[in-house]
């Protein structure tokens, strides 16, 4: 009977062996949970930049000084200097482009009908240098020191001493920056007027619009 025994417990014995060794194969096997699901959706994300232009200048009322003809006969060249700013993101940059209503300045009294005509936009030599005691009225754009980027003015318009540009009554482009760049000041207008001494006494007054676009022209 002993004999019988221990044949039956070796038997025993190798089987929970056989069975751990077969455990410890096939569990690996089978990592994922039984009955887990997935399900995926995705997300879109979407910001705008706004197209923008800001352009401003500093003053727009202003009175040439001195007077181009003085009480006791004197001429003078009458000068007002005003700052403009531009800003834009547009890739090609802007371009300002100008355009006056009276083709000079005219006498604010209709029945005078007196102009002091703007320097002629034909001339051989632009721009015209004005002389105190002669006829002429325009217009010039100088860079200022502290702007970021690249301003180019045409050559008609370039400032120098008594410089004056035409300012005629159709729309023409004075000055441009092919760059994006942040709103700052740029540069200056620079008008000028000279009148003869026997011009009729009173004001004399033009309007020029300003008109600054975002791109190439």
């Amino acid at each position: 009977m002993e004999k019988i025994i221990l044949k039956y417990r070796r038997n025993i014995i190798g089987v929970l062996a056989f069975g751990m060794v077969v455990a410890l194969v096939i569990l690996p096997l089978f990592p994922t949970v039984l009955g887990q699901e997935t399900e995926d959706e995705t997300i879109t994300v979407t910001g705008t930049i706004q197209a923008w232009l800001n352009f401003a200048v500093e003053e727009t009322a202003f009175i040439l000084d001195p007077d181009l003809v003085e009480s006791d006969g004197a001429t003078n060249i009458g000068t007002f200097s005003s700052t403009f700013d531009v800003g834009t993101n547009h890739v090609d940059g802007w371009y300002i482009q100008i355009e006056g209503t009276n083709d000079g300045l005219l006498h604010t009294d209709p029945e005078e009908g007196h102009t002091i005509d703007a320097v002629d936009p034909e001339a051989g030599t632009l721009p015209a240098i004005l002389s105190a005691g002669s006829d002429g009225y325009g217009l010039t754009v100088e860079a200022d020191g502290g702007f970021s980027g690249t301003l180019s003015v045409e050559s008609d318009w370039v400032e120098a001493a008594n410089a004056a540009g035409p300012v005629a009554s159709s729309p023409v482009t004075i000055a441009s920056s092919q760059a994006p760049h942040g709103d700052e000041t740029v540069g200056s207008f620079i008008i000028r007027a000279a009148a003869e001494s026997t011009t009729p006494s009173g004001d004399y007054t033009d309007t020029i619009t300003v008109t600054a676009t975002a791109g190439l022209e």
